[in-house]
């Protein structure tokens, strides 16, 4: 039942966030909400159906992610070693869920969308962060970064289906 909520309202945001793509840099403030809570939507619902989860790799994801908040939290109030505490967190958490992907026994082309999908959102981000890339082009980036994420979750969406494992009740 709660990947069939989370999908709706993961849908339902998503569609509310349309008209953010056309607008370009000077988006409705409304369509960039939508768009980011859909994102969280659809990463909370890959979470809960993934292997990460439930791997011992997750007390350290839950750690280096409190590290990105404690960093970014420094960059907000302009705290010195904030671009070291992001540059630094922002590095191990991909680094971290390769570490997960490769000692996965069996790799399927989610699994390789996924990382593709880590790999890109923090790279992107940390590029965009600390400068690298320029405030001008940051739309580019971040809308590359967005296409891999939403294929990745669109693909997981179709496989759960096929497999029959995201809208159907499993036995407990």
């Amino acid at each position: 039942m709660t990947n069939k909520i989370l999908l709706t309202l993961t849908i339902v945001f998503l569609l509310l966030s349309v008209p953010r793509w056309f607008l370009g840099e000077d988006q409705n403030l409304l369509f960039t909400i939508s768009l980011v809570i859909a994102e969280w939507l659809a990463l909370i619902l890959m979470l809960i159906n993934g292997t990460l989860i439930k791997s011992r790799f997750m007390k350290v994801m839950y750690f280096l992610i409190g590290l990105v908040v404690l960093g970014m939290v420094f960059k907000i109030l302009h705290l010195t070693g904030a671009d070291e505490i992001l540059m630094i967190s922002m590095m191990a958490v991909p680094l971290a869920y390769t570490i997960h992907f490769f000692m996965k026994k069996r790799k399927t082309l989610l699994d390789v969308l996924k990382e593709l999908t880590v790999i890109s959102h923090f790279i992107i981000s940390l590029l965009t962060i600390v400068h690298v890339i320029p405030s001008d082009n940051s739309w580019e980036a971040t809308l590359l970064s967005n296409l891999i994420f939403w294929s990745t979750f669109f693909y997981f969406v179709a496989f759960g289906i096929k497999e029959r494992i995201l809208l159907h009740s499993q036995p407990g």
